[in-house]
């Protein structure tokens, strides 16, 4: 059995907290399956086990698709509903409820969104009018969520509907979770009747989530978080004031919500570099990025937080005209996070908008644009790594002498025997081998090596 070990060793006074080795990326879909119209990847989820993934064409017009595998891998089964010109699937919901439903929220920049819904993943019907009966809706909020509020007798899907910059102010909706019926929707908000203090419209819903109790939606407009108890009486959170101001003033969209170990995690569109924030009551928020990591304006929205395979991931939206590529983020802990991919996965074409990430089985799956071959999906295999606690607990203290050509990386007795050291940059090149270690102490040749900053993989 391979357990692995990560150390980051500096051999100057550089310190790196953010990023780390590149994780093994496999490709498994490179061309939009089969058309390279459908160019990107704005949503992907889990049903029942298999893995459901949309593409959609990157502007008008053309019809989304949506795929789906039991496997993750080929074959891939054609599962798109109904559609009449919808040029976007951007949005899915689920429950386990009754069973389990299955629903989908549209783009249409003509006839306005639409939702459907599914018990098997595969037969649709649509529930909701076109834009909840005004056309210049023509975009889903980006996910729906179930929620029972505190005087609620059953729970409700909630969705919403925005015009995207359009100018036509967002609503927010809700429907009986069971229900089929496009008339029983009722309307909780209307962004156009609402009094803020700033001169922005709020035309766009950006999220939604529950946690503690409450439901929560963001929005554009200076970046709003509403709130709710009940369900159907929504107070902007204070925390979160208008993106942050006056510390930031330039935050337009709370782009996305998630919740990890207890703790929201919410993320912004900024043209300076996309944000990422955290809070255990909702109400104090710390800042843990406000440069999307060091990439600043090339990734102007950190999109899509998502818990796989028990650690928390990020993408972003990037803009081609500055950015090398789509990274992709991880963290153990939410606070020190490491860049999983090189940028694009290599490519400079793996790039563009909504990238989004999912976990399936015992892997994680990117999904993100290229405008020229198609919409590309990868995955990567993610072990325990230092989770595992016969590795974790396997100390290994490295003594560096900046007089001496070499450093000397002491390895506990009473772990297993370490047998290989593979030596990466900071980009998850392979720099130097130790191999067939027969002693405690492993000595490594820092002549070989750029000053700069290494990750060390031990095996055993």
């Amino acid at each position: 059995m391979i357990k692995k070990v990560f150390l980051a060793i500096s051999f100057t006074s550089i310190i790196l907290i953010s990023f780390g080795q590149t994780d093994t990326w496999v490709p498994i879909v490179e061309d939009g399956f089969g058309d390279s119209d459908q160019n990107t990847v704005p949503e992907m989820e889990v049903y029942k086990d298999t893995l459901y993934v949309a593409t959609a064409p990157s502007t008008p017009p053309g019809t989304a698709k949506l795929w789906r595998s039991g496997t993750g891998i080929a074959p891939w089964e054609d599962v798109t509903p109904p559609l009449v010109g919808d040029n976007s699937i951007h949005s899915f919901g689920q429950t386990d409820l009754g069973g389990g439903y299955f629903w989908l929220g549209t783009g249409n920049s003509k006839k306005g969104t639409m939702v459907y819904q599914s018990r098997n993943g595969k037969d649709w019907a649509p529930i909701s009018k076109r834009g909840f009966g005004t056309t210049t809706l023509n975009g889903a909020a980006p996910n729906m969520v179930v929620f029972q509020g505190s005087g609620d007798s059953i729970p409700y899907l909630y969705a919403g509907a925005g015009s995207h910059g359009g100018g036509i102010p967002g609503e927010v909706w809700r429907i009986p979770y069971t229900s089929t019926d496009s008339t029983a929707w009722a309307k909780l908000i209307d962004f156009d009747t609402v009094q803020t203090s700033i001169a922005d419209t709020v035309d766009l819903i950006s999220y939604f989530e529950v946690w503690k109790d409450k439901i929560y939606f963001s929005t554009n407009g200076r970046a709003q978080l509403w709130e709710s108890s009940d369900g159907i009486i929504f107070t902007q959170n204070s925390g979160v004031g208008y993106g942050f101001a006056p510390l930031y003033l330039d935050n337009w969209v709370i782009s996305a919500i998630e919740i990890f170990n207890d703790t929201m995690y919410i993320t912004t569109t900024n043209f300076s570099g996309g944000q990422l924030w955290r809070s255990g009551d909702a109400v104090n928020f710390t800042n843990i990025t406000d440069d999307a990591f060091g990439e600043g304006p090339s990734v102007n929205e950190l999109r899509k937080p998502v818990v796989a395979n028990g650690k928390f991931w990020l993408t972003g939206y990037t803009e081609i005209t500055l950015s090398t590529g789509s990274p992709v983020w991880r963290s153990d802990d939410g606070l020190n996070w490491v860049q999983s991919n090189t940028n694009g996965f290599g490519d400079t074409l793996n790039n563009g908008q909504n990238a989004v990430v999912v976990g399936f089985q015992n892997y994680t799956y990117f999904g993100g644009p290229n405008y020229t071959t198609g919409g590309q999906i990868w995955r990567t295999e993610i072990t325990t790594e230092i989770t595992d606690p016969s590795a974790y607990n396997c100390q290994a203290i490295l003594a560096p002498n900046p007089f001496s050509d070499f450093a000397f990386l002491h390895i506990d007795k009473n772990c297993s025997k370490i047998t290989n050291v593979n030596i990466y940059d900071i980009t998850g090149r392979l720099i130097q081998k130790v191999e067939d270690v027969h002693t405690d102490e492993i000595i490594i040749e820092k002549n070989k090596m750029k000053p700069g900053v290494y990750f060390y993989r031990l095996k055993t």
